[in-house]
């Protein structure tokens, strides 16, 4: 039977609500337990840990990398060793570990203040435009003001404890937003003055992780930690890109297949 409009199907302790029309067929009855997720315009009943799935299901792989890769840095910057040597020289020239691991554990908290916010303008087209265009690329010294760590300097003089509980707490918002659907498709980076799209952004996030990751592991002599191959591919597939351009593919190859003729830097920055 085909009923039109507007149809209203029962189910024991639900009610699932459809615009259009319901199409019943001989003896079949589809049951639902009691949790209700609710979305616009129905009521919809499911377990507790099909919730999670659903809100799983919305998001996309570049959102479940970045968690996933979240995760390891919070590991990373946790780490006794980290805390241990918190005011010794990193190795990064004019960082402390402790400013290190603030500058790579911002990465989650730059991602909660800017995912639940519109973007004021059209993205740009490419990630790469993003490096092509951001200021401390384009420097030549560390002077330059695009190069300022005065944030990383203040952070790290509020410890490690402080460092540790700001990243868990933004990884938790991050992780919200994400699973929620309540992060923006396109979102607006304030320092740049450019607008991404969300998975352009994260990409700029994961290549943040992935390299200060290896900057702060050797700081404080532990194993640099090993990412998921959809977090990592992204960003080793990006900086291979912008070092092709900027130093040609015949250098790349050598570096990569050629240890008789090994360049001098094949840096994408």
């Amino acid at each position: 039977m085909l009923r039109l409009p507007g149809p209203v199907l029962r189910f024991p302790g639900a009610v699932l609500r459809f615009p259009g029309p319901v199409l019943r067929f001989p003896g079949a009855m589809l049951r639902f337990p009691e949790t209700v997720l609710r979305t616009p315009g129905n009521d919809l009943r499911t377990r507790p840990t099909d919730l999670a799935a659903t809100y799983d299901r919305r998001m996309e792989n570049r959102d479940r990398a970045f968690l996933a890769a979240g995760r390891i840095a919070l590991g990373l910057v946790g780490d006794p060793a980290v805390e241990r040597n918190w005011d010794s020289d990193s190795s990064l020239e004019r960082m402390t570990v402790g400013m290190l691991a603030c500058h790579l554990g911002r990465q989650v908290v730059r991602a909660a203040e800017i995912l639940p916010v519109p973007a004021t303008d059209p993205p740009i087209d490419k990630t790469a435009d993003h490096y092509r265009r951001a200021a401390w690329v384009l420097a030549d010294s560390l002077d330059d003001p695009a190069n300022d760590r005065t944030r990383d300097e203040s952070e790290a003089a509020s410890g490690f404890d402080a460092m540790v509980r700001r990243c868990r707490e933004a990884f938790d918002q991050v992780d919200d937003l994400l699973r929620s659907n309540r992060a923006q498709r396109t979102v607006t980076i304030p320092w740049q003055g450019w607008s991404l799209r969300r998975t352009d952004f994260l990409l700029t996030r994961l290549v943040e992780i992935v390299v200060h990751s290896d900057d702060l592991a050797r700081s404080v002599d532990v194993a640099t930690p090993t990412f998921p191959a959809d977090a990592f591919a992204p960003v080793l597939h990006l900086l291979a890109d912008l070092a092709t351009e900027r130093h040609g593919q015949a250098r790349l190859i050598s570096a990569l297949a050629r240890t008789e003729r090994m360049p001098t830097t094949v840096s994408a920055f």
